[in-house]
């Protein structure tokens, strides 16, 4: 039988609801096998998701992380993603 533990991350809202189950993204990053995005891409200083998953935290995803992006193709940098696949240190 199949365990799973879902982790939730508002980047931008302190939730109240479900509070045990809301981390960081550092937390989700760390403990993570699947990662699935669902963000609105924003490039203000205030809130920013532009490159959300850029070399620094492509770089943290354990090698056999399963990352899906069902947003705007800029919340990651596709530079770095495709230089960590190449170099084997994220799998395909």
């Amino acid at each position: 039988m199949l365990k799973i533990k879902t982790l939730l991350c508002d980047l931008f809202k302190k939730c109240k609801k479900n509070k045990d189950k809301f981390v960081s993204l550092k937390t989700i990053i760390d403990k993570s096998n699947i990662i699935s995005l669902y963000v609105t891409l924003l490039n203000n200083s205030k809130n920013k998701t532009l490159h959300l998953f850029n070399k620094n935290r492509i770089n943290l995803l354990k090698k056999n992380t399963i990352l899906i992006n069902t947003s705007k193709g800029e919340i990651i940098n596709n530079k770095y993603l495709l230089k960590f696949l190449k170099e084997k240190k994220i799998s395909t």
